[in-house]
């Protein structure tokens, strides 16, 4: 016959942890992808894995079923750091942590600075920098420091990745601009900005005073300047005059005046205007081109004086009051007295006689003045008319 449980032994059999291992590399620039590799499960028994977590040790955790026996990626935002993985599993018969663990080092890696640009803008007015193309491959926080004369001395700093700058004067300035994640990573960069001058506010014309002789001309230039005193040539774009009795005109910035005397040309640009003082000489002076001769007479007696007037000047009429000369005196027939008149100042005054009867010419140094006056020996009488009324 058959004969069951003869006899009963009573035992335990216990679960045995499932195991896996975890491989990578030792280190990962913060932001990069790092790779982690997971072996395949080994359990003793016939376990069935339920459940994988992996915890990246930065806050982050993921289901790893799906990668056991294979590998997995993960990125790390901040550097520098050190952070320890580890796996967690689950099977029927219960949950087991920390199943295996690795350590790695995250490294900072430091950002790249965009000082953007190039840049323009008016003297006075803000010019706005930015620096939002700047980048960092981690999540740090940065800071970004600028230079405004690229001196190496950074002379504010943000933590906003725009700022505003004004310069006073004009030119082309390099801004080095300095940015950091606060982890010890920094990059620098420059930028070129081009300041231009600002609003006109009035203009000046040069030379403001000057002296030509008659027929002669004067160049002139015009600056602009903005209310911070930045110069900009406009000579090119200033309408020019000169006062009408000076007997002359402006080619754009050359004038010119054939009259003596001082004379103000003035100068036009953009509403704004400015005067120079423009002095005018006779030309060559102290060779006349010619004499004037003024009678105080029409005619006169043989030998008797009467009063003359001479005057030299230039071939624009202009008296030439540097002359301080003699200047021979005759006449087409018979004597003349004084034979010669010493001017000063470019004039003589003075009374002379003529011998001859009839229409004399007199001439000041032979044919550069002359004048006609009627000597004759004949005295005329009007009557006198007598009312008895």
């Amino acid at each position: 016959g058959s004969y069951d449980d003869v006899d009963t032994l009573g035992l335990t059999v216990d679960n045995v942890a499932p195991a896996l291992t975890l491989s990578g590399d030792a280190s990962v620039d913060e932001g990069a992808t790092y790779t982690l590799n997971l072996s395949a499960v080994t359990d003793p028994g016939e376990d069935t894995i339920s459940a994988c977590t992996v915890y990246w040790g930065d806050g982050d955790s993921e289901s790893c079923l799906a990668a056991i026996g294979g590998s997995m990626t993960h990125a790390y935002d901040d550097g520098d750091a050190a952070p320890t993985i580890s796996v967690d599993l689950t099977d029927e018969d219960g949950s087991y942590d920390d199943v295996d663990t690795l350590g790695l080092t995250v490294d900072n890696v430091a950002p790249t600075a965009d000082a953007g640009g190039p840049y323009n803008g008016a003297a006075g007015s803000p010019i706005t920098f930015s620096a939002a193309n700047s980048t960092d491959p981690g999540d740090d926080t940065l800071s970004y420091e600028w230079d405004w004369d690229n001196d190496g001395s950074y002379d504010e700093t943000t933590a906003s990745p725009t700022i505003d700058h004004t310069w006073s004067a004009t030119g082309v300035y390099t801004v080095a601009l300095r940015v950091s994640d606060g982890d010890g990573g920094e990059d620098t960069d420059t930028a070129t900005v081009t300041v231009t001058t600002g609003v006109l506010d009035h203009i000046e014309i040069s030379p403001d005073e000057s002296q030509i002789e008659a027929g002669e001309s004067q160049t002139y230039t015009a600056t602009a300047y903005d209310s911070l005193g930045n110069p900009w040539d406009v000579t090119g774009s200033t309408t020019f005059s000169i006062e009408t009795e000076a007997g002359g005109s402006c080619t754009d910035e050359v004038c010119s005046a054939t009259k003596t005397g001082s004379w103000t040309v003035e100068a036009l640009y953009g509403g704004k205007s400015d005067s120079a003082t423009l002095h005018v000489l006779a030309a060559a002076p102290g060779a006349p081109d010619s004499f004037d001769i003024e009678l105080s007479v029409s005619s006169a007696k043989p030998n008797e004086a009467f009063e003359i007037t001479i005057t030299a000047l230039d071939r624009y009429g202009n008296t030439i009051d540097t002359f301080n000369e003699a200047v021979a005196l005759s006449t087409d027939t018979g004597d003349i007295s004084p034979a010669n008149a010493t001017l000063t100042g470019g004039t003589w005054n003075g009374y002379i006689t003529l011998s001859a009867s009839g229409q004399r010419t007199i001439y000041v140094n032979t044919n550069k003045g002359q004048a006609s006056i009627t000597i004759t020996n004949y005295q005329i009488f009007l009557p006198i008319v007598m009312n008895n009324g």
